[in-house]
């Protein structure tokens, strides 16, 4: 894994910009701000992995039907790819026991989703009670 990057990949980025729920505005503006030093684009080795992820996992609740029906693509296969050919760790909120979501998928190929409380303890943060 590389350590000191954090990294978001154009999919992602393009999700997050078209997202119109509430509480989104300030990863908006934080996206904005820093994409210069954060922002990769999908290379066609990472794109690769990802078309593999989807194939493998298009029936199991990873990839979600609608926006296959709608023809819009997803960002989490590619998210693996990526994470899979560049060796970074994917810091995500969700649940990370349940089989069709992104820490277990990117486990099944060798590529590693962490929660934002492992991500942190890694980087040596230690969260106290302050009175």
């Amino acid at each position: 894994m590389v350590q000191g990057r954090f990294v978001v990949i154009d999919m992602v980025y393009d999700e997050v910009m078209r997202h119109e729920g509430s509480g989104s505005s300030w990863l908006k503006e934080w996206l904005k701000r820093n994409k210069k030093e954060c922002f990769r684009d999908t290379d066609e080795e990472a794109m690769v992995m990802a078309r593999k992820v989807i194939r493998e996992n298009k029936n199991t609740g990873f990839i979600s039907e609608q926006k296959m029906m709608a023809g819009k693509e997803e960002a989490d296969p590619y998210l693996i790819g990526h994470a899979y050919v560049h060796g970074y760790a994917i810091v995500t909120l969700e649940n990370q026991t349940r089989p069709n979501k992104i820490p277990k998928v990117a486990k099944k190929y060798d590529a590693r989703g962490i929660s934002v409380l492992t991500y942190l303890q890694e980087r040596g943060f230690k969260l106290t009670r302050q009175e």
